[in-house]
């Protein structure tokens, strides 16, 4: 990564039906710090290495003599756990969306989870704020309408017919932009029905589990905060009080399906995928 592949913050659109890592590696060979984080936990889970993915906001010290500090704040109150600073005051810092950020932890044994930065230093400047490159693209745009001033304006009544004219063109873009809408929707299944059909086993699982969660996320938004399998089932099986025995007690049996379907080179069996299915069938009733 830091002799080969350059960082970017404008590396292009991974094209359709590729993967985002061989893409990334093989073809484009630049990228942002999801690019180098993704392939990294990969790489890492390859070489037997335990490692996840992480994103958030990363601040350097320049940033931190910048900040505000709060008086009276007890360190207690704030952060709880080792240190390597020790204790420190309390400093509020102000965080945008340029100080987010991926990178990756590996568990090393004794130690726990650990931080390693794979991103290579980029050279480039940060994009601007949306807002701020919006308001300069309308904000010129409006100066330059209203440079002919006040004077300039003239009042007149539009006419009724036109009025009924825009009126059913803007009637009429209304529906077509629903036809387009469902005509997309319907795509999108009928896109999804032949890859899972065309899948492999482990991949037809997981693209069933995903259809299923969304489902759960519309109707419990709860779950939402649960990020892995693990998290997930045991919360579905805490919801549905009222389940059998046999689905709580085969919870872990799932849990170890979904993993070893999602994170590993290891085909299920199709009984394994039979009895995944049955049992979110039964957790979903």
């Amino acid at each position: 990564f830091q002799e080969n592949i350059p960082y970017t913050i404008k590396p292009g659109k991974t094209p359709k039906n590729r993967d985002f890592v061989n893409y990334f590696l093989e073809d484009n060979r630049k990228g942002y710090c999801t690019h180098f984080a993704t392939t990294a936990v990969l790489v890492f889970r390859y070489m037997g290495i335990p490692a996840r993915y992480v994103e958030g906001y990363v601040i350097d010290y320049n940033q931190v003599l910048d900040g505000e500090l709060v008086e009276g704040a007890k360190y207690a109150d704030y952060y709880d756990g080792y240190s390597e600073l020790g204790k420190t005051a309390l400093v509020k810092v102000n965080v945008t969306d340029a100080d987010a950020h991926a990178w990756v932890e590996v568990y090393i044994s004794g130690k726990g989870w650990m931080p390693v930065e794979v991103t290579p230093v980029g050279e480039e400047e940060e994009l601007d704020d949306f807002w701020e490159m919006f308001d300069e693209v309308v904000g010129e745009q409006d100066s330059q309408a209203g440079g002919n001033g006040a004077g300039n304006i003239v009042n007149f009544k539009v006419p009724k017919k036109i009025i009924q004219s825009v009126f059913y063109v803007i009637a009429g873009a209304v529906v077509l932009l629903i036809l387009a809408v469902l005509t997309a929707i319907f795509a999108k299944r009928m896109i999804n029905f032949a890859r899972c059909k065309n899948a492999g086993i482990n991949d037809r699982l997981i693209m069933k589990y995903s259809a299923y969660y969304k489902k759960m996320c519309r109707k419990d938004k709860e779950i939402k905060n649960k990020i892995n399998y693990s998290e997930q089932i045991h919360y579905l099986i805490q919801r549905n009080t009222n389940s059998d025995s046999d689905i709580s007690e085969s919870g872990e049996i799932i849990i170890s399906i979904l993993e070893k379907a999602g994170f590993s080179n290891v085909s299920i069996s199709d009984e394994e995928y039979q009895t995944t299915m049955k049992w979110l069938n039964n957790i979903m009733k």
